[in-house]
């Protein structure tokens, strides 16, 4: 994305004959603008630069879903906030980046000299253009999300392959802790049964004493 948005701006320079232009994205969640490309001269005027929606001429632009030509007075009057004399803009061209009603951002287009103004035939030009390059930054916004959530995915599964692994892990160490006990109470049983009165007194407590201690402690093991 990148790449793509530095390659435009450059290249509307050279098309339009033009001294400045940037992209600025919308991110919907913050619900503002982000320099994301900019080329031309005083690009420190706009490099790194964030904009309510709503607010500035970029702001309005994307709120409104429409473009914007202006000269220096009319920015100066409309937008006095935002308005750099230093910065010796003649005339601006602001369009959205938008397909349909669905605002990916604005592309800003300025020159320096007044005798060579842009015109809303400028406008209806570039608008047909900056549609092309919002389906491109919305295939390309689509396809890293989709990395993201398949990046996600594999994390999960991995995730889940451990705590599967672990599981197995303890109920063999389980299983292994319970056949102590268990083979214990089995054989006690076994022999309480098998020789039932028979057995010395001494030797059935025992028996009886195993049972019970080795019951105890599977229930420990099963708690």
């Amino acid at each position: 994305l990148d790449r793509m948005l530095d390659l435009i701006v450059r290249r509307v320079l050279i098309c339009l004959e033009a001294d400045q232009s940037s992209i600025l994205l919308l991110d919907e969640e913050k619900g503002e603008l982000n320099c994301c490309a900019v080329a031309g001269r005083d690009e420190e005027f706009v490099r790194n630069a964030r904009v309510k929606l709503g607010e500035g001429i970029a702001g309005w632009v994307a709120q409104h879903n429409d473009p914007l030509v202006l000269d220096d007075t009319e920015m100066a009057t409309r937008f006095p906030d935002e308005f750099k004399r230093g910065r010796d803009i003649a005339t601006s061209l602001c369009v959205p980046l938008s397909t349909g009603d669905e605002v990916v951002g604005v592309l800003n287009i300025n020159r320096l000299e007044r005798h060579r103004p842009f015109t809303p035939m400028d406008a209806r030009l570039v608008l047909i253009f900056s549609e092309h390059i919002a389906s491109a930054i919305l295939r390309i916004q689509k396809f890293s999300d989709l990395e993201g959530r398949t990046a996600n995915l594999v994390e999960s599964n991995q995730q889940l392959s451990n705590l599967n692994r672990m599981r197995e892990i303890f109920m063999a160490a389980a299983r292994h802790e319970m056949r102590t006990p268990l083979s214990a109470i089995l054989a006690s049983a076994e022999l309480l049964k098998r020789d039932g009165l028979d057995i010395e007194p001494a030797r059935h407590e025992k028996l009886v004493n195993t049972v019970q201690e080795q019951g105890g402690h599977l229930r420990d093991l099963v708690n």
